[in-house]
């Protein structure tokens, strides 16, 4: 149904395009509020014209829209899930909030939030026990690449599955268990969480 829906929304937004119907700048406007101009990007680029096809912007719009909300969505229901079965894992979260935001009603700034360290560390064990990525990220490189004592030829397929990474109980002790405090007394574990992939091919939503 998403990505029908999301079809039904670049065929409209192309159709306007052609036709430069009446009204056609009024549900741009609409379809803009509902998604980031994402089609009139890719429209109004230098991409080939095959580039901007229905398939191309049905693509790019269902992706968008399932990588930011779809992971989000899944990840709060591991979340409040783990809170909620781990009673006291809960009740040291609402103690440090209730020491934050005394009035219920005021939500301090996002800076303040983020600087709560069990707030961040449960935040953290969420998105690691979610583990939502079961794929590999394979990249390629044009050139030569030495890793070590291996030589990886130019073009070779290399990637990591992050699953893997996030379950492996050399470096998560009892990867199974819902454990907030990991993060707190060993903080080298930053490097392993690897759910939004790492360097410059990361996920987008992170820059």
């Amino acid at each position: 149904m998403m990505l029908q829906d999301m079809h039904t929304r670049a065929s409209r937004y192309l159709t306007d395009k052609a036709m430069k119907k009446p009204g056609a700048e009024s549900r741009q406007k609409s379809s803009r509020a509902a998604l980031p101009p994402l089609f009139e990007h890719i429209h109004s680029s230098g991409f080939p014209v095959h580039e901007k096809s229905i398939h191309r912007l049905t693509q790019e719009g269902f992706s968008v829209v399932v990588a930011g909300g779809e992971t989000s969505a899944r990840i709060l229901a591991y979340g409040i899930f783990y809170i909620l079965t781990h009673p006291q894992v809960l009740r040291q979260m609402q103690h440090e909030l209730d020491a934050t935001m005394p009035d219920a009603s005021k939500i301090p700034p996002i800076r303040v939030l983020e600087d709560l360290p069990y707030l961040t560390a449960v935040i953290k064990e969420a998105l690691r026990i979610s583990a939502i990525p079961t794929s590999r990220f394979p990249l390629t490189a044009p050139e030569e690449l030495q890793y070590r004592s291996w030589m990886i030829p130019s073009n070779t397929p290399v990637g990591m599955t992050p699953h893997d990474v996030l379950f492996d109980p050399k470096v998560f002790e009892e990867p199974g268990k819902f454990d907030p405090e990991r993060w707190i007394q060993e903080p080298h574990l930053e490097r392993y969480l690897v759910i939004f992939g790492k360097g410059t091919r990361m996920c987008q939503g992170m820059r």
